[in-house]
């Protein structure tokens, strides 16, 4: 199960990126001060996501050459400001998913998507219905996903799931879109269960959360 540390340290990699995006297409000097305060909005994402992401090195976005946003930003993250720390972080994450929440997270023992459970899981691995090359590292325990992966640990914007359901959605699909494929896993796990375990078929919608 991913510790608490690691999370924060996930968090700042994921969003010091962005920041640095965000500074080089609009001619700004990144400091470490304005990236702990800058939050992340759904337009810098998209930008990021869908145009810096995808774009060739002859592509300008906002008039700024694809090329020279990589290296601005691999230069910056160079800078001894922008090494992660957590002693200097970790106050600051706490405002962003405290330790409550975060525990209150993983006491969840169901995947939010397929609906599978950790003891369901164990149950197909006993009776040999697990095929997952990866189960030394991966699969027996649930993990932490973000719903939106471009934006922070937040509590709204993270759930537990199975690696399998982790694995499948990847970055490209929203929960909403997830759902049909997250039915058909629930089926597979449904049949592969058969009628020795009560498997609940509820799939997570993330405007219930």
């Amino acid at each position: 199960m991913t510790t608490y540390s690691a999370r924060a340290k996930a968090n700042y990699e994921a969003k010091l990126p962005i920041y640095l995006f965000y500074c080089c297409i609009n001619k700004n000097t990144p400091t470490y001060d304005n990236f702990i305060k800058y939050q992340l909005d759904d337009t810098i994402i998209k930008k990021y996501a869908t145009k810096y992401m995808q774009a060739e090195k002859e592509d300008e976005i906002d008039g700024v050459f694809r090329d020279e946003i990589y290296d601005c930003i691999k230069e910056w993250k160079k800078n001894d400001n922008f090494k992660y720390s957590h002693v200097k972080y970790i106050n600051h994450f706490q405002e962003v998913l405290s330790r409550n929440a975060f525990e209150e997270l993983k006491s969840q023992q169901k995947c939010s998507y397929c609906g599978i459970s950790e003891i369901q899981i164990n149950e197909l691995g006993e009776k040999g219905k697990l095929y997952n090359k990866r189960s030394d590292t991966r699969g027996y325990s649930l993990e932490i996903d973000r719903m939106n992966p471009n934006k922070e640990y937040t509590f709204d914007n993270i759930c537990m799931s199975c690696y399998w359901c982790n694995n499948a959605k990847t970055d490209e699909f929203t929960v909403k879109e997830f759902e049909n494929i997250a039915h058909a896993i629930n089926d597979v796990w449904s049949e592969r269960l058969g009628k020795e375990i009560n498997f609940p078929t509820k799939i997570y919608k993330g405007e219930d959360k």
